[in-house]
């Protein structure tokens, strides 16, 4: 089934509103994939954040080079390759999901990063448009534009209530994908 998360596996972690922001970027490292992009909007971004970057190859060690250049040292950590059974507590851990991808229609992370609670950031495109509302239950930015990806971060507010709104609005649209999906496909 094209789409299916278990929403068994992937759940919201304990609410977690003191301390930084804490985005996630989960996938290759790739500059297809948009990661250079989501480096640059980063120092736009004022306020207490982290940026975690979990994934291998092919542009790692660019990336890398990258943060220490743009000063990020102390607020982007690398994770290297995430072990499929560590994936959701990754996402668990963060408030926001940031998927920033010039080369894939649609990701299943999208609907993982849903389920488990996360804000979902992304480029608009074909396939992310069918999930992510923009401004319902995620935030859609135009390809490439790094300045729309840092105001679209500095528009999460943890702590408000339409960040929360996003977050269920998010979580309900996974489940009723999950639902949807199972149904026509099993009859």
């Amino acid at each position: 089934m094209p789409g299916a998360v278990d929403t068994e596996r992937f759940t919201p972690g304990a609410a977690h509103r003191d301390g930084p922001v804490c985005l996630f970027y989960h996938g290759r490292v790739d500059r297809r994939k948009g990661v250079l992009d989501l480096l640059h909007a980063l120092p736009m971004v004022a306020g207490a954040w982290h940026c975690t970057i979990s994934g291998i190859d092919p542009d790692v060690d660019e990336v890398q080079v990258i943060a220490a250049d743009l000063e990020l040292d102390d607020r982007v950590t690398f994770t290297g390759y995430a072990d499929y059974d560590a994936v959701p507590e990754l996402y668990r851990a963060h408030h926001v999901f940031v998927s920033p991808n010039y080369a894939e229609g649609f990701s299943n992370m999208i609907p993982e990063a849903m389920a488990s609670g996360q804000a979902v950031l992304s480029f608009r495109s074909v396939g992310v448009a069918n999930c992510i509302r923009d401004d319902e239950n995620g935030v859609l930015v135009e390809p490439g534009d790094v300045p729309a990806i840092a105001a679209a971060l500095r528009g999460l507010k943890i702590v408000s209530t339409d960040f929360d709104r996003r977050l269920e609005a998010g979580r309900g649209r996974t489940s009723t994908n999950r639902q949807r999906v199972i149904s026509r496909d099993v009859r």
